[in-house]
């Protein structure tokens, strides 16, 4: 059986290949190797795997965090320790996207999730990749940034009077617990993206769209120098923040001049068709 893992910061999609050609879907807790350590990540493993564990005979995993040598090796040794027949392969979820959306097809692949990522694909292999510096510095367009830009918005008193009202309604947060949540609580990053659900609720108002869009044009101005070099390659996106707000990223992206190829949500399915290619 092959079993394949696309695993963000905050969710893990996995694909187990039967050898009746059937595939079994799981979701599993994200695996990013900054966020979970190796008790962590076994323990993810035996709670979904047992009943499987001796029978996979591969493991493709797709990871947020798995660029660095260090990372890519403790997962690894991670998934080589508990599936100890089976050949593993680790790469990056950026990796995966291409490989899903674009097939062998070069062009512009880009995670637009929690947090954010775009690279030049040539039909194999990532040729530029953004220089992510992490979701206190860049992340443009992610989850992450939404989440910022809103809760400055409400704690400086920028946002019209009914949405102010309605986010107190909602949250009911003091700057205390804002504070708590960014300094002292586990992924950060996650936090600031859970909010986002309600900029999706009220993309009907003006300020919300225009925070969403001001986020957007900052993501393929901020890589316009570096990776959207060749305006004419396709461009395909990947990831929930991607999905959700497609219209106005459509919309960003032609600012720019460039055109939206596809947009995923949740690249594992067509990754799964890809390894059965193969």
């Amino acid at each position: 059986m092959i079993l394949i893992a696309d695993s963000g910061s905050t969710k893990t999609h996995w694909a187990l290949l039967r050898p009746d050609n059937t595939v079994v879907m799981f979701t599993t807790p994200g695996l990013n190797p900054h966020h979970c350590d190796e008790k962590m990540f076994r323990d993810v493993l035996t709670e979904t795997f047992g009943f499987c564990k001796d029978t996979v005979t591969k493991v493709f995993f797709y990871g947020s965090g798995c660029s660095a040598t260090a990372q890519t090796a403790f997962v690894n040794r991670c998934l080589h320790d508990y599936f100890a027949a089976a050949a593993v392969e680790v790469e990056n979820d950026v990796v995966a996207a291409a490989r899903a959306l674009l097939g062998e097809a070069e062009g512009y692949i880009s995670i637009v999730g929690t947090g954010s990522v775009c690279a030049h694909y040539n039909g194999r292999h990532l040729t530029r990749i953004s220089p992510s510096l992490g979701y206190m510095v860049d992340d443009e367009g992610s989850g992450a940034q939404l989440g910022k830009e809103l809760l400055k918005a409400y704690f400086y008193n920028l946002l019209p009077e009914k949405l102010t009202k309605a986010f107190a309604e909602n949250y009911n947060l003091q700057r205390d617990d804002v504070l708590r949540n960014l300094y002292h609580q586990a992924r950060p990053n996650a936090y600031l993206a859970s909010f986002v659900p309600f900029l999706k609720a009220n993309l009907h108002d003006e300020t919300m769209a225009a925070m969403v869009f001001k986020c957007f044009d900052r993501f393929f101005a901020c890589h316009s120098q570096l990776i959207f070099t060749n305006k004419n390659l396709p461009s395909a996106f990947a990831g929930s923040v991607a999905f959700y707000f497609r219209d106005i990223l459509t919309d960003a992206a032609s600012k720019h001049g460039m055109k939206i190829y596809d947009i995923q949500k949740e690249p594992i399915g067509a990754l799964v068709g890809f390894h059965r290619g193969k």
